[in-house]
């Protein structure tokens, strides 16, 4: 006699499925470097504006002066110092000296230019360069990009002269012998310029407005 067979069962382990995820991929310091790179870019924008605007200051001071020797022209002297205390490199000045040279002797072309912003600003522009055309053509493009436009307005201005002098400190008295001539002559304004002091010597400017 068969017994009838029974079904047999067998706990099988449990089995775990992996469980999948998708996540994006991080850069370490990815974000970082872009932001060391705008900073980067922003000093070196300012460095080329402090340069360039050092470089004009010692050329204008040297045409203005006369002489490319600080000895004898004070405010060569003190566009030197602002452009060195500014941390501007030594190469930059070398440079602008060398321009400041073919300048003080001529070899730079002065022209002046008239304009006329918003409709009721007069602008006298004073230019020295190498390069009559090209420089014509920046103002051009900067007035234009303002609003501005070249026309004559000498007649909205005076002209006014300037003399800078440096007085010994050591002398006792020396700056009211000094405006005293000054005003003899026609002198309508003496201001001090610590700014532009040298060791030893206060500076001073005189205007004359009507000066022609």
């Amino acid at each position: 006699m068969y017994q009838a067979l029974q079904p047999c069962y067998r706990r099988l382990p449990l089995q775990f499925t992996r469980q999948f995820s998708v996540v994006h991929a991080r850069w370490a310091g990815h974000n970082k470097w872009s932001k060391i790179k705008d900073k980067k870019g922003v000093n070196d924008r300012q460095k080329s504006i402090l340069y360039s605007k050092a470089s004009n200051e010692i050329i204008t001071a040297a045409r203005i002066g006369g002489s490319v020797d600080p000895a004898l022209n004070i405010r060569l002297a003190a566009a030197l110092k602002s452009a060195k205390d500014q941390g501007v490199p030594k190469e930059n000045i070398q440079k602008a000296l060398a321009r400041a040279g073919g300048a003080s002797n001529g070899s730079g072309q002065h022209f002046v230019y008239e304009a006329l912003a918003h409709d009721s600003v007069g602008l006298i522009i004073e230019c020295l360069t190498d390069n009559a055309n090209r420089t014509l053509h920046n103002v051009r493009d900067i007035l234009t990009s303002y609003g501005a436009r070249m026309t004559p307005v000498k007649f909205m201005f005076e002209r006014q002269g300037l003399v800078t002098v440096a007085l010994d400190k050591s002398i006792d008295g020396e700056f009211d012998k000094f405006f005293d001539i000054a005003i003899e002559n026609g002198a309508e304004e003496v201001n001090e310029r610590p700014d532009l002091e040298t060791d030893g010597y206060h500076i001073y400017e005189v205007y004359r407005f009507s000066w022609s």
